[in-house]
Parts: structure tokens; sequence; C-alpha cells
């Protein structure tokens, strides 16, 4: 089984050649600014509750998003991106 920190930084990975893939410098250079106060905060919460439903909700959202880049289907990407943040956002409310 994969350490949480291993699991951090497999989506921190995920996160950053998306961030590369879209092309845009200052969003590239905003997210290596900030990626490891967000891997700190991420190892913290998965150590507090990584059998929550929102974590596995979480890596559900992720799957079908990788699934959405591999097979090019951008409009899909984009959309479940969006719905992404947008539970991102919910759940931490």
């Amino acid at each position: 089984m994969a350490t949480t920190r291993a699991c951090v930084d497999a989506d921190l990975g995920l996160n950053r050649a998306i961030v590369r893939a879209v092309g845009n410098e200052l969003l590239a250079s905003l997210f290596a600014q900030i990626e490891p106060r967000v891997r700190a905060a991420m190892i913290e919460m998965l150590e507090l509750g990584a059998g929550d439903p929102a974590y596995r909700a979480d890596q559900r959202e992720h799957e079908e998003l990788v699934e959405a880049i591999a097979s090019a289907d951008a409009d899909r990407a984009s959309a479940l991106a969006a719905a992404h943040f947008a539970a991102i956002d919910r759940r931490e409310r």
C-alpha cells in the first residue's frame, strides 16, 4: 500500500502535468509557488481522514478527469475540472 506522501506526490504530479498541458506559463509559475504548501496541507488532511467519503469522491473525480484527458475530450475535461473545483469548494464549507 502506498504511503500518504506517495499518494500526495502522485496527485500533485497529475495536477502539475495538467497545468503544464494548459500551456499557461503564469499558471505554471503560480502552481510551482503554492505546491509546497498544498502538499503539506494535503498530507495533513489525508492523515486525518483518508477513509472519509469526501476523499473517495475526490479520487473518483480525478479518475474521470484523467480519462477525459487521455481520450482528448477537452470539453468533457473542462467540465469535469470545473465540477471538481465546485465539489472541493462545497466539501470545504
